[in-house]
């Protein structure tokens, strides 16, 4: 099979583009696995035995128990509720139970690997276009495999009103790293 990739390219002053074919195809980066790992939906949903069944897959024993649970350990809070582990997002209380993920997305391509071992309960979701949210996806299936309203959040939250001074300690510029800026006024 042949694959012609190519880039376009809009010309400065004009409306014309120009279509460049690639000199290296399969080296692009929409061809490129984020960690240079790629993998199918089956071979995901065999990697997540690993947390299913405390480090078997199948008839071998590729990690020890206590390995798992060192790799599953909220480390460092990432957002509210859900920590880093050892190479995966864990949040412990996702509607009694614990939560083990891991998503990547570059550009064209979006992965999410999603977990709840005590129930057995795994999905993997694959994507080849932009800006789908594979991580909802998987989370709003779990949330309905649950026997929750689709909207329903596992997290608790109080809403509380701050007086206007309060809120003025939070104005300002945010930047990230991954580029986008934020100004709060």
């Amino acid at each position: 099979m042949m694959m012609l990739l190519v880039s376009i390219i809009p010309v400065k002053k004009t409306e014309k583009k120009i279509v460049y074919e690639s000199n290296n195809p399969w080296d692009a980066p929409s061809m490129r696995a984020a960690g240079f790992l790629k993998s199918t939906v089956n071979d995901m949903l065999r990697y997540t035995e690993i947390f299913r069944n405390k480090g078997r897959v199948g008839d071998a024993q590729i990690l020890t128990p206590e390995s798992v649970e060192l790799i599953t350990t909220p480390y460092a809070e990432a957002t509210y509720g859900t920590y880093y582990g050892y190479g995966v997002m864990v949040t412990p209380d996702f509607f009694g139970y614990k939560m083990v993920e891991h998503g990547g997305s570059v550009k064209g391509v979006a992965a999410q690997m999603t977990t709840i071992p005590e129930l057995g309960l795994t999905g993997v979701a694959l994507s080849n276009l932009n800006g789908v949210p594979t991580s909802t996806i998987l989370k709003n299936a779990f949330v309905d495999y649950l026997g929750k309203a689709i909207d329903t959040d596992h997290l608790d939250l109080e809403e509380v009103e701050l007086p206007e001074e309060k809120l003025e300690e939070y104005a300002g510029t945010y930047a990230s790293s991954e580029g986008p800026v934020t100004r709060l006024n």
